[in-house]
């Protein structure tokens, strides 16, 4: 479930261009600390995007049915040109990461990630604290519902719970088709009522009328609604 929304959100992240009409975000991972120990890290380009995965706190709200809050934690990291004071001349460029950090939002917005409802931002996070990196984060929130099946609970068909009422509802379906056939052959001998459809050239209309047509033996008498013919046994 954690890998198809890590993959959903760096994909719509991928979106985001920057001004070479190329994606903003040169590299993406899933967060390890990366800038705490940047010496061992393995070296990226910046901008970079890290997604953070916090713990979740599962619910159970039904039999194999858990929901739970996911809150996701993106961490922006941008090199630090220490260049913001206002008597700079590189004083834009410098704080064009926190500009950065609003399309981040505007993209995520609402986006719905594989099996998530929409995501909402909670947090916003301004790195004070900083030297060579510049580790901003932006959080959302999302609720998850999972389906669970218990393979300790499979029927004899080999049926997960979530297809359970179906294979009983088929068999149900089967068994009393069985009884109306046996039903039918032993209590209509002889003579039979049966439909016919008038002939609409003689005024019928097409509509049904009832006969009771001689025969010897037994009869099924099978409704036109479900099969075109009478059968004779």
């Amino acid at each position: 479930m954690r890998k198809h929304i890590y993959l959903d959100l760096k994909n719509r992240l991928k979106t985001i261009l920057g001004a070479d009409e190329q994606p903003l975000f040169r590299h993406f991972d899933l967060w390890n600390q990366n800038v705490a120990f940047i010496e061992q890290e393995t070296p990226f380009e910046v901008p970079a995007c890290f997604i953070e995965f916090e713990p979740i706190t599962w619910h159970i709200v039904g039999e194999g049915l858990q929901r739970g809050t996911l809150r996701i934690r993106l961490h922006v990291v941008t090199a630090d040109y220490m260049q913001t004071a206002d008597y700079s001349p590189y004083e834009q460029e410098a704080l064009a990461y926190l500009d950065m950090l609003d399309r981040v939002s505007e993209c995520l917005h609402m986006f719905e990630p594989h099996g998530c409802s929409p995501l909402r931002r909670e947090e916003s996070v301004t790195n004070h604290n900083h030297a060579r990196f510049v580790d901003s984060m932006e959080v959302f929130s999302t609720e998850i519902t999972l389906i669970i099946p218990d393979p300790q609970t499979q029927d004899s068909a080999g049926c997960a719970p979530a297809c359970e009422r179906t294979c009983k509802s088929t068999k149900k379906v089967a068994i009393h088709s069985t009884f109306v056939l046996i039903f039918v052959v032993l209590l209509h001998p002889g003579n039979l009522p049966t439909v016919r459809q008038s002939n609409p050239e003689d005024g019928g209309r097409g509509r049904h009328r009832a006969e009771r047509v001689p025969g010897a033996g037994f009869q099924i008498f099978i409704f036109p609604s479900f099969f075109p013919n009478r059968h004779r046994i």
